[in-house]
């Protein structure tokens, strides 16, 4: 029978009960208080996070060692490396909140900045597979974007197709970058209220819609990029790439808003609202290897980053040299036997030059 059952602790009398504290407790009294539940799935945890880091490594070194990316293009290599950071750095980070839970505010916040880090990440990795921004632009002007997309396919019917720019573009990317920013924000205003020890209901609650509507937008603007940019991008999986990113927002700005709307009863020496914190980051330790296991999916088993770069090399080593092309062509218009004379030699000196252009 242990005290920090709450039926239990319910048939005590009050004097003798150790009232749950305001705010969350130190790293010292979490350890010291974990029964043998709660230290398994400490130790759970900590096996899924190993494997979450080890899956990060492994990705990293099959991109850049066993596919050779290092060597080939090292910008697409480092754009590839912050995006892959999400899934490792979240789960170390909700680990040690689930240990200090003190330090939540702070680690969440570099949390949101790590996940902002990575966003910037992918969309320069788009620019980068149509060498440039400005070769994107021209590529994508060609078609009419939709906005009839995720719910909205069904219910608003009557928003027109829309001709892309870079104004368009650029409020499509600020519609999808702004819940990481404004969730740092937010969170810098929660610290700086904590540290004059100022908590207001109100404020909490402004922050919960201002998150909310932040978050639906950037989930709605990063499905109009997917499902437009699939169409010229296919080959490079463009979709899937915009889904891990909305799956991971949703984890990181909408499921602490969902645990905290609901009311968990305070345990000994955890408040309310500090088992809300740990349930998120449990969760997150486990979520963050699922999406580790989808992007192992994207970069490893569905390997396409290298496609235009082998493309490219093939039709150089292809290419036949201009010179020994007119030559050829000027043989045609030569006697017969003068022509076999002229082939034999021309022949050569392709094959020559062939040989001297792959060296």
């Amino acid at each position: 029978m242990s005290l920090r059952d709450p039926i239990v602790r319910a048939q005590i009398p009050p004097d003798r009960v150790q009232y749950c504290a305001i705010g969350a407790p130190s790293s010292v009294i979490m350890v010291r208080s974990n029964e043998s539940g709660e230290f398994a799935l400490l130790v759970v945890s900590v096996v899924l996070m190993s494997f979450t880091i080890f899956n990060f490594i492994s990705i990293y070194y099959y991109i850049s060692e066993t596919k050779g990316l290092s060597l080939k293009n090292t910008k697409r290599l480092g754009f590839i490396h912050s995006i892959l950071l999400v899934p490792p750095v979240s789960s170390v980070l909700a680990l040690i909140i689930c240990i200090a839970p003190r330090l939540n505010l702070y680690l969440d916040f570099i949390r949101v900045m790590t996940f902002a880090f990575s966003m910037n990440g992918l969309f320069n990795l788009i620019f980068d597979y149509f060498e440039g921004f400005e070769n994107f632009l021209k590529v994508v002007k060609k078609k009419k974007w939709t906005m009839q997309v995720f719910i909205c396919r069904f219910c608003c019917c009557c928003f027109p197709l829309q001709r892309s720019n870079r104004a368009w573009f650029s409020n499509l990317w600020w519609g999808a970058y702004q819940p990481p920013l404004i969730r740092a924000g937010l969170t810098l205003v929660s610290v700086l209220l904590l540290a004059e020890g100022l908590d207001s209901t109100i404020i909490g609650l402004m922050s919960l819609f201002i998150n909310l509507f932040s978050t639906a937008m950037g989930v709605f603007c990063l499905a109009i990029l997917s499902e437009n940019l699939q169409d010229v991008g296919s080959m490079f999986m463009i979709r899937e790439k915009f889904f891990n990113f909305r799956l991971s927002l949703i984890i990181i700005n909408v499921q602490p808003l969902v645990i905290g709307l609901c009311t968990l009863q305070c345990v000994y020496p955890l408040s309310g609202s500090v088992r809300g914190t740990l349930l998120h980051n449990q969760l997150v330790i486990i979520e963050m290897l699922m999406l580790g296991l989808f992007q192992r999916y994207l970069w490893m088993y569905s390997f396409t980053e290298d496609s235009e770069i082998e493309k490219a090399s093939e039709e150089e080593l292809l290419r036949i040299p201009e010179s020994a092309g007119q030559r050829i062509r000027g043989g045609r218009n030569q006697p017969p036997s003068k022509r076999t004379e002229i082939n034999s030699h021309s022949a050569t000196a392709l094959l020559t030059e062939v040989l001297c252009c792959q060296i």
